[in-house]
Formats: structure tokens, sequence, C-alpha cells
């Protein structure tokens, strides 16, 4: 049996949902004059339907079509479905609730039904249907949504309304009819939470009664707790959260207890504070090396509070910015003895890409990540890790490894520092040429020569390697690395140059390859953000110089 499809227009819609349906048939025979008197008894109908219902109700599709059974198997009961745009609608059958849409009934006997169909913020649908032994009926109900009106009007300016987890704005929401939770926040006040029930046509206002709440400073922070003066791009932030609107002042006193720096700072608006300080005194003028006690002292009608924290000023701190490339933190090519406070770490990316000359077996492109952060003062911790990609499809190569670090008291204070390094690496494939520091287990130091602005490193190491650089063949192989660089840093902006050479044990003879690279890394004015570029040059065993180029993004926080 074909499927009987029916969609019922407007007004088929309203006299069928009260289980009528009414038809005049017309005697073309009497002419003009004889349509008139039936048409005149059907439009008062019409139109006192149409008041009684919406001017344009949601459609109904009804679907009858055969249920399929085996032959001299007695006729089923017939099956009722009941879908809804949206889902989720209660389903009342004979003011009986039967569950939520998408339904299926299959227990009813054959009869003429009443359905309601109903759904908070929508239109309830009400129908009549008549259900046949062996037949199954599927209705489709397309609900209409009913909307009220959430007047914003009598909350303040400075306050943030949510309506079930969403920011909204404005003076007034239109919403869908039924309940809603409503939450208004504003500083420095308990918050207002509210379960509102919206009608339909109606507009709502938001009950508000204000609590203050006491006056609570919370996660006070200082990073970093050691700054250089002459580093005013890298100054001490002091982050806290306070619970209300408050006098707030900034005090900076020498070890004696004298105040060398106070500032009256505006009022806070919102809960997360951040105050940044040099290491300069009121006057702009560079403070001496040493220990200083900073205090933020707040006030408001009913209380008042003082906190403290220590913070450092060394000249010997240097812009920890660069990348970890080398396995440790520093140059491309050569560890820097640059250290983190604890609490702070830095990020570094990079991609550079084959650009002279194209060859087949090299890597025509390196991904590398890396992150530092201290595990103790002076004591740094590098995971990093790298892939190798090639134009081919071949899956792309890549090298874990973990560096630390311990940086050693200076010899000479801001001129002369060193450091212990160690790494293990571990290598998918080993390369004799690229971008590939050998895999294995490292130690060695990092040497660090500064004079103002100008740095020079040097780093021995020995690395005990599971494979022969040269032929690439597994057999353990000891070799001695030598790595070296200067930089030069300039306020946010530091240029620096790297090298490596290898050399195998016992022979001492030197490896034929060589990696050189020049960058410049640059930390943003306001964001703890830097951005670098970078170029490699590499000379391979054999073949002609290799040159990448490309840059990256880092994090120092």
């Amino acid at each position: 049996m074909m499927p009987n499809h029916t969609v019922l227009s407007s007004a088929e819609n309203a006299f069928h949902r009260r289980g009528t349906l009414i038809f005049y048939p017309l005697d073309t025979s009497m002419g003009l004059m004889g349509i008139q008197r039936p048409i005149a008894r059907i439009v008062p109908i019409l139109f006192i339907l149409m008041l009684a219902d919406p001017l344009f109700p949601a459609p109904i599709e009804i679907v009858e079509e055969q249920i399929q059974v085996r032959l001299n198997e007695p006729t089923p009961l017939p099956q009722l479905e009941i879908l809804s745009t949206p889902s989720d609608a209660w389903v009342y059958v004979e003011g009986s609730l039967l569950g939520s849409t998408p339904l299926v009934l299959k227990d009813l006997r054959p009869s003429f039904y009443g359905l309601r169909v109903q759904k908070a913020g929508y239109r309830p649908q009400e129908l009549s249907v008549t259900l046949k032994a062996g037949i199954r009926t599927r209705i489709q109900l397309e609900l209409e949504p009913v909307y009220g009106t959430l007047s914003l009007q009598n909350v303040p300016p400075d306050c943030k309304v949510y309506i079930g987890g969403t920011p909204v704005t404005g003076k007034s929401v239109t919403l869908p009819a039924g309940r809603h939770r409503v939450v208004v926040q504003r500083f420095g006040y308990e918050d207002v939470v509210s379960q509102l029930t919206i009608l339909e046509g109606k507009t709502t206002e938001i009950p508000l009664t204000w609590k203050r709440v006491p006056l609570e400073v919370a996660r006070l922070k200082v990073t970093p707790r050691r700054i250089n003066p002459e580093n005013p791009n890298v100054p001490a932030r002091i982050s806290f959260r306070i619970s209300g609107p408050a006098e707030m002042n900034l005090v900076i006193q020498n070890l004696e207890g004298e105040g060398v720096f106070e500032k009256t700072l505006p009022e806070p608006k919102e809960p997360v504070q951040q105050i940044n300080w040099n290491g300069r005194d009121k006057r702009g003028i560079p403070l001496p090396d040493g220990r200083y006690r900073l205090i933020l002292r707040f006030r408001n009608t009913d209380t008042s509070l003082e906190l403290g924290e220590e913070v450092r000023i060394d000249r010997t701190v240097r812009n920890p910015i660069g990348t970890t490339y080398s396995g440790l933190p520093g140059l491309l090519f050569s560890p820097a003895t640059h250290f983190l406070d604890p609490g702070a770490f830095r990020i570094s990316s990079l991609l550079l890409g084959l650009v002279h000359p194209l060859r087949p077996e090299a890597s025509d492109a390196l991904l590398h990540a890396g992150v530092s952060f201290p595990l103790a003062d002076g004591l740094e911790l590098t995971p990093t890790l790298s892939s190798f990609m090639e134009a081919s499809d071949e899956p792309p190569d890549w090298i874990g490894g973990i560096g630390i670090q311990y940086r050693l008291p200076d010899l000479i204070p801001g001129i002369l520092s060193f450091a212990l390094t160690g790494k293990g690496s571990y290598m998918s494939k080993p390369r004799a040429y690229g971008f590939s520091p050998q895999g294995g287990l490292s130690l060695g130091a990092a040497m660090e020569v500064r004079h103002r602005f100008l740095a020079f490193l040097l780093s021995p190491e020995l690395t005990l390697s599971p494979f022969e650089l040269e032929t690439l063949k597994d057999r353990m192989n000891l070799y001695a690395n030598l790595r070296g660089g200067c930089y030069l840093a300039v306020g946010a902006l530091q240029v620096g140059i790297s090298t490596t050479l290898s050399a195998g044990i016992p022979n001492l003879r030197l490896i034929p390859i060589y990696h050189t690279g020049i960058e410049i890394h640059g930390k943003l004015p306001t964001l703890p953000f830097t951005l670098s570029l970078t170029t490699v040059f590499i000379q391979p065993a054999e073949g002609n110089l290799l040159v990448y180029t490309g840059g990256g993004i880092g994090a120092l926080y």
C-alpha cells in the first residue's frame, strides 16, 4: 500500500485540531448569486476559528503507511509515531503523559484520539487523529516558539548579566517563554542569582538586592622576583585578586625600612589586578643591587589590609629570551646561563624551511618546540621535541629530549658565570646532517662572559651516542662537542650567532660537519611573547652548503 501523505494547510489545521472537518459543496449551476449563501455560511466559521488559533499555525505533516506482516498473520494494532522540531517535547494522549518526542506508541487500540504536544518556550499543539488497525501513522510537528522580554533597565551599568551562563548586554533581552537562571555580578557585591519565569508577550524585571562583600586580597604573586633596572622591558609583575573597590598604595622599602618608591594606584574596577615595577625609585633612577620589601596597602570604609613580598634587584639578570633547540635554553647551538625564578617559565618554537639548495636527501623543514621551567633556584628543566619533515609522503622523523642545567654562583658578579649541563635525547632515525644533534646522553658545562650589552658563550660537552655519526651504523660512540656563540642584548631585542663542532674520541678526528645559526629575538612591549627570525647554515660531510630560514614565537612568563 502506498503511503498516504497529507500536509494540512493553515485553515485545515485549525479544523482538524478540533476533530472536525467541515466541507460545503458548491452548486455551480446556481451561478454567482447561488454560491454566495454557502460562502456566507463558511466565512463566519473560518473567522471564529482563526481568532481562536494563531494567524499562522505551525505546519503539521501526517503520513500513513501499511504495516508489513506475513501471510495469514492477524492484522496488527495501529502504531503512532510522533516527531517534533525541536525534539524533547512532552506528548499527552487523551490527557495522559506518555513520553517525549521522538515517541513511538504500539499499544493503542484502533480509535479516535486527542493529542497535545508541548515544550517550554513553545506554543502547545493540539490535534486529533484516527488510528486504524494495520496502519502506522507518523505525525511531524514544527513547534512555534513564543517569547517574552527580560528588562535590564534596573541593572546598574557596572554589572555583568548572565542568562544560563551566557553573558548579555543592552537594555532588554528577548527570551523563550519559560524559566531561566539569571546571574547578576557586580564588583564588590555578592552575586544576585534568580530563577525567573518569562511569560509570553510580557516584560519581566530582575529583582535586585545588593549585599557588599568584605574586603579581601588573595593570590598575591611577584614574577620575576629578580629584576634588572637596566632591562625596563622585563619588570616585576605584581598580580593579585581583590574582592571590591578600595584605596591602594604601593610602597618599596630597602632593608633599613626606608621608602625608596611610593605610588598611589587607581581604584580597582575588576577583581584581577596587575602592577609593574621596573626597579627604579620615584625619580626614575635605577636602585642599587640588593633585596627590597614590596608593600601593598588597601583600605575601604570598613577594613584596612597590608601585604608584603620580597623582590631583588640584580644587574646580572639578562632577558631570558632565545630558543631551546640545543636542548637547553640559549642560542640555537649554544646554551646560555640565563635562569628563571621559581614559578616562571619560558616557551619557544621554531619553524625553518630549506631554501638552498633543494636536494632530495636533505630535510625540507624543521618544526621545534621546547619549554623551560625552574625546579629550584638556579636549576632548570627543558623538555624539547623536534620534527624533520620531507616533501615526499614519508612520515616525518623526530627527536625528543630532556635537558637540565644548574647555574653556579657567579665567579665575577655580573660578568662571569658557569652552569653544569646534562641532556638525554632519542632519535627515531639517525641523520648525518641537517638539524640533527646526536642522540644519546650528554654531559657538559656552559660559560658566559658578559660586559654591558655583549655576551660570549662557550659550552664543551661529551656525548655517548648509540650510532656512528658519519656512517649511521648502530655502534656506541663517544663524541666531543664544542659549542660557542655571542649575542648582543639591548632592551627587548637580542641578536646572536652560534656554532657547533664535533670530533670523534679517542682519535679526536674532527668530523667535517658544522652548524651555524644567526638569530634575532624580540620581546613584544606589553605582552609576554617573543618573536624570532633565524637563518641556519649547515656544511654536511659531503655536498654543498645547506641554508635554512624561518622564525618562531615564544612566551616568557
